[in-house]
């Protein structure tokens, strides 16, 4: 019996534990890296007096469902870039 997605359940068996150690593994991950710019509501920063937003990336990724924005330190940027 086919599922309404066209998948067998063998095949979505299959899926689920692909997705399952894709989620496990290490230096892997399923994500969106973004840019972001910002002000933080100091109204003393430049990034208000001056309209210079602070930019920093953050990493969009999907938690039990819900998408989720992680930031992504500086001294770390190198490395979730190269993931």
């Amino acid at each position: 019996m086919k599922h309404k997605k066209g998948l067998s359940e063998k095949d979505r068996q299959a899926r689920s534990q692909l997705h399952q150690l894709l989620q496990r593994a290490d230096s892997m991950v399923h994500g969106s890296l973004i840019r972001m710019a910002r002000r933080c509501g100091n109204p003393k920063c430049r990034c208000t007096l001056k309209d210079q937003k602070h930019v920093s990336w953050c990493l969009g990724v999907s938690e039990k469902g819900h998408c989720r924005m992680k930031h992504i330190p500086a001294a770390q940027e190198k490395t979730v870039q190269r993931w």
